[in-house]
C-alpha cells in the first residue's frame, strides 16, 4: 500500500492549478509527508539516494544559497529564498527520498500528465467562465477601451479579472503559461490518437489568447510550428496545414482587438524607455533591460548576491522621467530569467545555469521524447522575458513537469541499462 504513496501526493500536486499560493504550499506539504511516510515504513529496503541528480536538479537553489553569502539585500535575499523553495524540496523528495528504488515508469508519467491536463482545462473554463458571468469578456472586444489602457487612461479589465477571479485567480502571464502546457500536452496525445484531449487543446489555445500575454501567445505559435513539424511527415500536408494554421492566425490578430493592440504596442515602443504618461509594458521592460545592464557591469563575474541587485535598479529607475516607477516604489524585477541569474551570480552563475538547462535539453532528446523537449523549449523562450522560477507558479510548473520527466528519464535509462547487463 505505501509503495503507491508518493504517487498519490503526485496526483494531489498536479491539481495546483485549481489552487492559490497557500493551497499550493498545502499540496506540497502533502506531497512530502506521503514521500517519507513511504521511506520510513521500509527504510531499509527502500533508501537510495541519487545524490548526483540531487545536486545537479537543484542548481539555481544553490545559486540563491551561494548569493545570500554576499548580498547586499538580506531581507529579499530570503525572500527568493522562500519562494524558491520548491526549487530544491522537489530534487530532494525525487531524489533523495524517494531515490532510486522509487521508478517513476511511463505508466505513471501518463497518469500524472492526464490530471495536470485536466486541472489545467478546469482553471481555464473557470476563468473564461468568470469574465461570462462578470460582463467582463466584452473587454477583448472593446478597442476603444483597450486603446486607452495603452495610454494609461484605464484598465486592461481582461487581464484585471484574470489575476482577480476569486481564490483561483492567477497572473495573465503564469495563466499563459499553464495555458500553453495544456495545448502542448494535448497536441501530442491526439497525435497519438488519444482523441479524448482535443477539448482541453481548444480550451488551452482559447486560454493562451484569453491571457493577452504576448511572450506566451508568440511561444504558442512558435511551439505548434514546430510540432506540427516534426509531427507531420508529408511535405504536402505540411505545407497546407501551415497555410491553413497561418490564416487562423491572421483572423484572430484581426478580430480580437486586445490581441491586434498589444502587439500593435510593440512595434509603437520603437525600443524608447517610457517617458511622462508614455508608458506601457514593452518600453518599461526596456528601461528594465537597461537598468539591468548597467548593475551587471557593477560585479559582472560573481554578481551582487542573491536578489542584491534590486536595490542598485531602484536608484536608477529614479533617473527616467515618467511615474510608472514611483507607482510601483521602484519596484520592477529585471523580467529575464537570464539577466536575473547574472545580476545575482554573475557570469559564473550564468554558466551554470546555462549547463543546467541543456542536461535536461540533452536528456530529452537522448530520451527522444518531443513532448519533454517541448516543454524545456517554452520555458527557454519564456525565460528570455520573465523571471519564472522567482514566482511560485513558475517553479512548480517547472519541478512538477520538467523534473518530472527528468526523473522518469533517469528511472527508464537506470532501467534500460540493468537489463542490458543482465
Amino acid at each position: 500500500m505505501t509503495k503507491k504513496l508518493p504517487l498519490y501526493g503526485l496526483l494531489i500536486v498536479s491539481l495546483f492549478p485549481l489552487f492559490n499560493i497557500k493551497g499550493v504550499s498545502i499540496l506540497i506539504i502533502i506531497f512530502s509527508l506521503l514521500s517519507i511516510i513511504y521511506l520510513i515504513n521500509d527504510f531499509q529496503n527502500r533508501w537510495s539516494p541519487d545524490v548526483k541528480s540531487f545536486i545537479f536538479t537543484s542548481i539555481p537553489f544553490s545559486l540563491y544559497l551561494i548569493g545570500m553569502f554576499y548580498t547586499d539585500d538580506i531581507r529579499q535575499g530570503f525572500r527568493a529564498l522562500e519562494i524558491g523553495l520548491p526549487l530544491f524540496l522537489f530534487p530532494f523528495l525525487y531524489f533523495i527520498v524517494l531515490g532510486k528504488r522509487f521508478i517513476l515508469g511511463n505508466k505513471e508519467k501518463e497518469v500524472l500528465l492526464k490530471s495536470f491536463t485536466i486541472s489545467g482545462s478546469v482553471l481555464i473554463f473557470l476563468i473564461i467562465s468568470y469574465l461570462c458571468f462578470s460582463g467582463l469578456f466584452y473587454g477583448l472586444f472593446d478597442e476603444e477601451m483597450l486603446q486607452k489602457t495603452t495610454q494609461n487612461m484605464g484598465r486592461d479589465m481582461v487581464r484585471w479579472a484574470i489575476e482577480n477571479t476569486p481564490y483561483i485567480g492567477e497572473h495573465p502571464t503564469y495563466f499563459g503559461i499553464i495555458s500553453i502546457f495544456v495545448a502542448l500536452i494535448s497536441v501530442f496525445k491526439i497525435s497519438n490518437n488519444q482523441y479524448l484531449y482535443l477539448p482541453s487543446l481548444v480550451i488551452g489555445i482559447i486560454g493562451v489568447f484569453i491571457s493577452g500575454s504576448k511572450m506566451s501567445i508568440v511561444t504558442l505559435v512558435l511551439m505548434v510550428f514546430i510540432s506540427l513539424f516534426f509531427l507531420i511527415k508529408s511535405i504536402k500536408k505540411r505545407i497546407i496545414i501551415f497555410f491553413g494554421v497561418f490564416i487562423i492566425l491572421l483572423v484572430i490578430f484581426e478580430s480580437i482587438p486586445m490581441i491586434k493592440v498589444r502587439f500593435t504596442q510593440v512595434m509603437d515602443a520603437n525600443f524608447d524607455p517610457p517617458k511622462d504618461l508614455r508608458y506601457s509594458s514593452t518600453n518599461v521592460r526596456i528601461a528594465i533591460y537597461q537598468c539591468s545592464f548597467v548593475n551587471i557591469q557593477k560585479a559582472p563575474v560573481f554578481g551582487n548576491g542573491t536578489r542584491g541587485y534590486l536595490n542598485g535598479m531602484r536608484t536608477h529607475y529614479r533617473k527616467y522621467d515618467t511615474d510608472i516607477f514611483k507607482k510601483n516604489d521602484y519596484f520592477f524585477n529585471s523580467h529575464n530569467q537570464y539577466l536575473s541569474i547574472v545580476l545575482s551570480n554573475g557570469i559564473v552563475g550564468f554558466i551554470l545555469f546555462v549547463l543546467w538547462l541543456l542536461v535536461f535539453l540533452k536528456s530529452s532528446v537522448v530520451s527522444k521524447d518531443r513532448l519533454y523537449l517541448s516543454l524545456i523549449v517554452v520555458y527557454v523562450i519564456m525565460f528570455f522575458t520573465e523571471n519564472l522560477i522567482e514566482r511560485q507558479t513558475g517553479n512548480v510548473l517547472f519541478c512538477f513537469l520538467i523534473i518530472l520527466f527528468y526523473k522518469n528519464y533517469i528511472d527508464i535509462f537506470a532501467k534500460r541499462k540493468i537489463n542490458n547487463n543482465e
